[in-house]
């Protein structure tokens, strides 16, 4: 008997650390910008460099897009975006006003 009441006090102990730790908390709300960078022609950019940037807040972040020319931004609060996009070869491309919600 005591060593179920013991059990049943840790899981509880558990689950409540678990609901309740920073990382669940924070993550809420957040979003992500994905996508895809392609030439005129529609074959992939390999390698591009793809910044974000909240034009309110000044926060910005730089990922590369993969072999394929695909790219994500995670954990982004909600805001409106610019994103620019940065590849030998290429003219440097800029996108303003980009929208991302909660969840998104």
């Amino acid at each position: 008997m005591k060593n179920r009441a013991s059990f049943a006090m840790v899981f509880a102990g558990v689950i409540s650390c678990l609901a309740l730790s920073p990382a669940n908390v924070l993550a809420q709300g957040y979003g992500a910008i994905v996508g895809t960078i392609t030439d005129a022609s529609g074959a992939a950019i390999p390698a591009a460099k793809v910044a974000v940037k909240n034009p309110g807040t000044g926060f910005s972040r730089i990922v590369n897009a993969n072999a394929e020319g695909y790219y994500v931004i995670p954990s982004l609060p909600p805001s409106s975006y610019s994103l620019s996009f940065e590849s030998a070869g290429f003219t440097p491309y800029q996108q303003n006003n980009v929208t991302l919600l909660a969840d998104q």
